[in-house]
């Protein structure tokens, strides 16, 4: 399972890691796709239990990023970080992921097994953010603003990357140029399979899942208009140029409370067809975002992105739109 920011850890971080392990009778093994991408499989022993995990090397500042990933994915998380405080802790535990530190912190549960450690003092060797390969040298951040115009546009319409790269581009309104940059890092990743008839990405599941983790810091800050207030009988009402999305696109799972639009800029069939108004603190149920793709085929010229909904609802605050969300992802990404 690939993970957003996975960082290549040097040897002298992973010797600190057993050692304070060690101190405690805890075994860690780490696989060596692990070591070399910061993305792979560990084990971690204690006496006769162990247990084996998806785990994911990164800075604990971006700890953050495996909380929407965990909820998803169903299966064991490790975090193995440099320093992980006492808030991103509880946060993790609540979300249920296991993690350790190189400075002595972690906690661990399964089984019969429950570890629970503060670190003391400041890593010796902090880790540093961006991915990296096993070189050192950084590696395409595919999840970077445009470029995740053009992986949004490749998961959601898996047909297109048959097409000419100036199609590609077309449909997910980048350059040709940041394209070919996508699709060179997918190819160089393992993520492109082009033995079959039709080209496909591979591990859909993981890159959707980092698409999601991405978005609300990335993509979404470029795309947002504001936050409104609209009148909810009107919502099925909307300019042509307009999409609604968001809590809107699963109503057959919710309730929706909010509506997320997604549209070229506000205009005058816009504002009236919602009567949309700026809304009073704490009232906006109304968010516009700018449309940045244009559909493959007439056919789907009301189709959003389905990665674009799913990374939307689950940066919801509302417990009932994640579980929504869950639901939409597994219908889409298996």
């Amino acid at each position: 399972m690939t993970f957003l920011n996975g960082v290549h850890a040097s040897p002298e971080f992973w010797g600190e890691v057993t050692a304070q392990l060690a101190e405690w009778q805890v075994r860690i093994e780490a696989s060596p796709q692990l070591q070399d991408t910061g993305h792979g499989q560990a084990r971690l022993a204690v006496r006769q239990h162990s247990r084996v995990y998806d785990a994911v090397v990164m800075p604990a500042a971006q700890a953050k990023h495996l909380l929407t990933s965990g909820a998803a994915l169903g299966t064991p998380l490790l975090l193995i970080s440099d320093k992980i405080t006492t808030k991103t802790g509880s946060m993790l535990r609540r979300a249920g992921i296991d993690y350790v530190d190189s400075c002595g912190g972690a906690s661990i549960a399964f089984d019969e097994v429950v570890v629970a450690l503060s670190g003391t003092g400041t890593p010796r060797t902090p880790l540093k953010s961006g991915r990296t390969g096993a070189s050192g040298a950084p590696t395409t951040n595919l999840y970077s603003a445009g470029r995740a115009q053009v992986l949004a546009v490749l998961l959601s319409w898996p047909e297109v990357l048959d097409k000419p790269v100036r199609q590609i581009a077309q449909v997910a309104g980048t350059s040709v140029g940041l394209v070919h940059d996508v699709l060179s890092a997918l190819e160089s990743l393992g993520y492109i399979d082009r033995l079959a008839r039709t080209s496909h990405l591979t591990d859909i599941h993981g890159l959707a899942l980092n698409w999601a983790a991405a978005f609300p810091g990335g993509l979404r800050r470029k795309m947002e208009i504001g936050a409104f207030y609209s009148d909810p009988h009107r919502w099925p009402v909307a300019s042509s140029d307009a999409l609604l999305g968001g809590e809107w696109a699963v109503r057959d799972l919710l309730q929706p409370a909010r509506v997320t639009v997604y549209t070229p800029q506000i205009d005058g069939p816009l504002l009236s067809g919602l009567r949309l108004r700026t809304a009073e603190q704490g009232e906006a149920n109304t968010i516009v975002l700018r449309r940045f793709w244009q559909s493959p085929t007439p056919d789907q010229r009301h189709s959003i992105p389905w990665v674009v909904t799913y990374a939307e609802l689950m940066s919801s605050q509302d417990a009932r739109v994640r579980t929504a969300g869950h639901d939409f992802f597994r219908l889409h990404a298996g």
